[in-house]
């Protein structure tokens, strides 16, 4: 029993000197008045700021710290998305040694933004089950170029010099424009129309290397599919750009679209020019086979084209309902290509002396007049069901003349 009691005025005396005690409180959202959890707490001693103990509030805000020397001190508590870590001054002492700070509060941060941009990129490949998708929007070439352009980019088709087209090495190739054929792209000059076609006008290309029944691609090597630009935003809107290039090419283009609601009218406009200078060399040596001697065979080929052309779209998107709509799309080109050139042949024998030469002088025009206009009518039934009505009407004025002068 003497012990026990010097034990318990020990302890007496050294709560008196050295007491401790406790802080508590609760925090909450200023402004919603619900309390906030995993605020940070710390409490620091006035004078030297020495980190005395530190914690987070529970699910209801509420926080307590033990142990706390008695003195005068800061209570700090902070949160992310909150204002400034906030202050709080409270002492614990042998009179008061639980401090409840009672219930704190937190405002939380609010900056207003002028504009939110949400920007994103699409690939310019894109592999689907049955086809290929190029979006020409990420290709350089969709700015200033033209159709034929941007197909040189593309893997697995091919373009030569003349502008004629092949797919995985076979010029027996389908061109569509929207799903449809067009006598842009079955006419006697293919390669032409293609590359009067806007680079920008165009939305994507698809190519199909093993199409279905309904494209009919018997006989050929595959599809090209040009997918045209149809823009939808609401109000009035349009881009005008002009390129100009080396060797006297330019090019200019407008496009224009006006959507007051529940129809869409849309129209564009370019005009070409692009001058083109070929040169073509071929030497060959024949070998007689009952003299073995050697012959030689120069030829020299320079053509110079001045192509001028016009391409016209317009038509409008009309939604009739919400699952019948009516839609119409015309084009008009016109181009007209002069050109000539000069051929000369040079015929030398095995030691090398002029026999005899040919030259040959071309002038040459051809010009191309297309118009098409295309109605289709959609309708989805209430069981999915679609049914499409479309009538297209086409025409086409094309002459090639050339004159010769041999000598």
């Amino acid at each position: 029993m003497k012990h026990l009691f010097f034990s318990l005025i020990f302890s007496v005396l050294c709560l008196s000197i050295f007491g401790q005690g406790r802080v508590s409180g609760t925090i909450i959202d200023k402004s919603e008045r619900t309390p906030i959890e995993f605020v940070h707490i710390e409490v620091r001693s006035v004078g030297d700021n020495q980190l005395i103990g530190g914690a987070v509030t529970d699910a209801n805000g509420r926080f307590t710290l033990d142990n706390i020397p008695f003195g005068e001190y800061e209570l700090r508590y902070s949160f992310i998305g909150y204002e400034k870590t906030e202050v709080v001054r409270f002492s614990v002492g042998r009179n008061a040694p639980n401090a409840n700070l009672g219930t704190l509060e937190l405002e939380e941060t609010i900056h207003d933004l002028d504009e939110l941009v949400i920007s994103g990129q699409r690939s310019i490949y894109v592999n689907r089950i049955d086809h290929k998708v190029f979006n020409v929007d990420e290709d350089l070439m969709s700015v200033s170029g033209s159709a034929s352009d941007l197909m040189q980019n593309i893997p697995s088709i091919e373009i030569d010099v003349d502008g004629n087209v092949s797919l995985r090495g076979s010029g027996n190739v389908l061109i569509l424009i929207n799903g449809r054929t067009s006598r842009l792209t079955t006419g006697a000059d293919r390669a032409m129309a293609l590359q009067q076609i806007p680079a920008n006008a165009i939305e994507r290309i698809e190519v199909i290397t093993n199409p279905s029944a309904r494209y009919r691609p018997d006989g050929t090597s595959g599809i090209i599919n040009i997918v045209m630009k149809r823009e939808r935003r609401y109000g009035f809107n349009g881009t005008w750009a002009a390129n100009a290039g080396n060797a006297h090419r330019y090019n200019s283009n407008v496009l224009l679209n006006y959507n007051p609601g529940t129809i869409n009218f849309f129209g564009s406009y370019d005009i070409r020019l692009d001058n083109r200078e070929r040169y073509t060399f071929d030497n060959r040596v024949k070998i007689n086979s009952d003299t073995e001697l050697l012959s030689h065979i120069d030829r020299n080929v320079f053509r110079y084209e001045r192509s001028l052309s016009h391409f016209a779209r317009g038509g409008f998107n009309w939604d009739i309902t919400s699952k019948s709509i009516l839609e119409v799309d015309m084009t008009y080109s016109y181009w007209t290509v002069p050109h000539d050139g000069t051929t000369e042949d040079l015929f030398r024998d095995h030691n090398m002396t002029l026999t005899s030469e040919n030259h040959r002088l071309r002038d040459a025009m051809r010009y191309d007049r297309d118009f098409s206009i295309t109605a289709e009518f959609t309708h989805v039934s209430d069981n999915d069901h679609e049914l499409t009505l479309e009538l297209s009407i086409e025409r086409e004025n094309f002459l090639a003349e050339s004159s010769f002068i041999n000598r």
